[in-house]
C-alpha cells in the first residue's frame, strides 16, 4: 500500500480493505507502518535494511491505540538512528531482553526466601531441635516484609528496622528471639560466601529482657487440667505432655523429647525414674527425675496413645513398627508410631490457643474449661508450657521444699567448682520426696471437693530456668 500522511483521525478510522491484511507506511515518518488486521488489530512497525544482512526487518513498536501515533514516530525515528549508526533495534531488543532475564534469574536466585530455605534445609533442620520454630518465626515475621528482596541489598539498618517494627508491636521478647536468628542466617550465608559481609553483626537489642514471674493460680491450674482433658484444641498427646511438665517442673523440650529408653522401674511404685540424658539437657549433664505415681499414670495414657496408632497402623499395613524400646512417649501423629517426638514448640502453639477459646465466652456446648473460674487472668496474661515448670517450682517451696531440693528437681547445674567438678550426688531421695509433696498439693488442687480449701501458691523463691 502506498505511503500516505497518517493523522489520529485516519489511523482511528483505518480498516482492512477486501477482507485482507494490509500494511500502510508514515509518509511523515521513514520507515513507520501501520498494520491492521481484518480482526481490526492495529499494530505499529518499523521497516529497515540490516546493514550486517543486507535483509530487510520489522520492528515491533507496540499496539494502537495503546501507543498513539506521535509516540509511534518516536520510537521510529530512535530506531532509524539506530540503524544509521550502524547496529540493529531487533538485535538491541534481543539483547535488552536477555540482560533482563539474567537478572531476574539472579535475583530469584539471590531472593531473600531462598536464603531462608537454604538456611532451613543444610543448617536448623538437620542440626537443631528448634528449626520448626525458626521456620515459624521466618514466615510469620520476616519473609513477609523481605519477600523478592535480594538479600544482598539488606544493610544493618534494614534488620535494625524489622526487629524494632516486631517490639513495637508490644512483642519485645519475640524481638529479642528474632535477632539471634538473622544473625545465624547471615553468618550461614557469609560462611557460604553467598555474602560478604553480615549485616546483622552485633545488632542492639530491640527490647529490654524482662524475666517473668508468671505462676499459675490455683483456679488456672483446675482450668489447665479440665482443659487438657480432651476438649482443648490440641492433642491429646500434647495435652498430656503439658500435665507433665507442671507435675514434674520440667523443661518444655525434656518432656517433649522423652524417650521409652529413659524410663525405668515404671511398675514399681516409688523407685520410678527418667534419666534424661546429658544431650538433652541445657546444663549437659545426666538427669535424674524420680516419677510419682501421677507423672507415671501420665506417661501411661501418652503410651497407650502410641500402642492404638501402631495397632491401627499394623493393621493398614505391613511396614514395620517402631521398637517398642526406643519409642518416643509423646509421639508426633506423622509417620511411623513412636518414632518422631513431638516438637517442644508444639507446646507453645497449644498454650497459646486456649486464650482465643477462653475469649469466645460462655457459648451453648461450650466445654467446662472454657467457663471455669481463672479464665479472666488467663486471658490477661497468659501462661507458657515454661510457666508451667516455673509454677511447678513455687508451689514446692510454698510447700516447704528447701532452694536447693527444688534446684535439684529442676536439674539446675551448680557453678560453682565443687558443682562443676566434684558434686555428682543425684539426690534421689531429696527428689522424689519434694516431687511427692508437690503431686500430692496438685491432687488437692484439681479435686472439686478441696477447691475451696486449698491455699494459694506463694510468689516464686526459686528459679525455673
Amino acid at each position: 500500500m502506498p505511503a500516505q500522511p497518517l493523522t489520529d483521525a485516519s489511523v482511528k478510522a483505518m480498516k482492512a480493505a477486501g477482507g485482507k491484511r494490509m500494511d500502510v507506511p508514515d509518509s511523515r515518518c521513514r520507515g513507520l507502518e501501520l498494520r491492521v488486521t481484518v480482526s481490526g488489530q492495529k499494530t505499529w512497525c518499523f521497516r529497515f535494511r540490516d546493514k550486517s544482512t543486507g535483509k530487510t526487518q520489522r520492528l515491533t513498536l507496540g499496539q494502537y491505540p495503546v501507543l498513539g501515533l506521535s509516540d509511534a514516530r518516536a520510537r521510529a525515528i530512535a530506531a532509524s538512528r539506530r540503524v544509521t549508526e550502524g547496529g540493529s533495534p531487533i538485535q538491541d531488543r534481543k539483547a535488552a531482553r536477555e540482560l533482563a532475564a539474567q537478572r531476574d534469574a539472579d535475583a530469584q536466585a539471590h531472593a531473600w526466601e531462598r536464603l531462608a530455605e537454604l538456611y532451613l534445609a543444610k543448617h536448623a533442620r538437620p542440626k537443631k531441635r528448634s528449626a520448626s520454630y525458626d521456620e515459624d518465626l521466618l514466615r510469620l515475621h520476616v519473609t513477609p516484609l523481605w519477600a523478592g528482596r535480594d538479600f544482598r541489598t539488606i544493610r544493618r539498618q534494614d534488620c535494625i528496622s524489622l526487629l524494632e517494627g516486631v517490639a513495637e508491636t508490644g512483642k519485645g521478647a519475640l524481638a529479642n528471639r528474632l535477632r539471634p536468628l538473622l544473625s545465624k542466617i547471615f553468618k550461614f550465608a557469609t560462611d557460604r560466601s553467598l555474602l560478604d559481609a553480615s549485616p546483622a553483626l552485633t545488632l542492639p537489642k530491640p527490647a529490654e529482657d524482662l524475666a517473668r514471674d508468671r505462676v499459675l493460680s490455683d483456679a488456672e491450674i483446675r482450668l489447665l487440667w479440665s482443659a487438657t482433658s480432651g476438649a482443648a484444641p490440641f492433642s491429646s498427646t500434647v495435652a498430656l505432655a503439658l500435665r507433665l511438665i507442671l507435675v514434674t517442673g520440667a523443661r518444655p523440650g525434656e518432656v517433649a523429647g522423652m524417650n521409652e529408653s529413659e524410663l525405668s522401674e515404671l511398675d514399681s511404685r516409688g523407685e520410678a525414674v527418667w534419666r534424661v540424658p546429658a544431650g538433652r539437657m541445657k546444663g549437659k549433664r545426666p538427669h535424674a527425675v524420680p516419677l510419682t505415681p501421677l507423672a507415671v499414670s501420665i506417661i501411661r495414657d501418652a503410651r497407650a496413645i502410641v500402642d492404638d496408632a501402631a495397632e491401627r497402623r499394623a493393621q493398614a499395613s505391613d511396614a514395620s513398627p517402631q521398637p517398642v524400646g526406643t519409642r518416643a512417649i509423646f509421639a508426633s501423629p506423622r509417620g511411623i508410631p513412636g518414632a518422631d517426638p513431638i516438637d517442644a514448640h508444639a507446646l507453645a502453639r497449644a498454650m497459646a490457643r486456649l486464650g482465643p477459646s477462653l475469649a469466645k465466652g460462655p457459648v451453648e456446648g461450650s466445654p467446662a474449661w472454657a467457663t471455669a473460674a481463672g479464665c479472666d487472668s488467663w486471658q490477661v496474661n497468659a501462661p507458657t508450657p515454661h510457666d508451667l515448670r516455673r509454677t511447678a517450682a513455687t508451689g514446692m517451696r510454698s510447700l516447704g521444699v528447701s532452694i536447693s531440693d527444688v534446684q535439684a528437681v529442676l536439674g539446675h547445674v551448680r557453678r560453682d567448682v565443687l558443682g562443676l567438678h566434684y558434686d555428682w550426688h543425684d539426690a534421689m531421695g531429696e527428689k522424689r520426696a519434694a516431687l511427692t509433696r508437690w503431686a500430692v498439693a496438685l491432687e488437692r488442687i484439681i479435686s472439686a471437693e478441696a477447691a475451696q480449701t486449698v491455699v494459694e501458691l506463694r510468689p516464686r523463691q526459686a528459679g525455673a530456668a
